[in-house]
């Protein structure tokens, strides 16, 4: 069974929130094994992620004023 670009795009956002079971994932990793495009994606998603994490994680440890 094959995934289309829009169910591939909507299981990176749901995978940010490790809120996909574990055959759906299966079936994301072959499709972006093959799909430029969505593999793309997947690389953006997770370095917004990991930009949103640095700056949160700046924010909440300072002290207050």
């Amino acid at each position: 069974m094959q995934i289309t670009h829009e169910e591939a795009i909507q299981l990176i956002q749901y995978t940010a929130d490790k809120a996909v079971h574990s055959a759906k994932e299966k079936l994301l990793h072959e499709h972006l094994k093959d799909c430029a495009q969505c593999s793309a994606y997947a690389g953006q998603f997770k370095d917004m992620e990991n930009v949103l994490q640095n700056v949160m994680r700046k924010q909440w440890s300072r002290r207050p004023a």
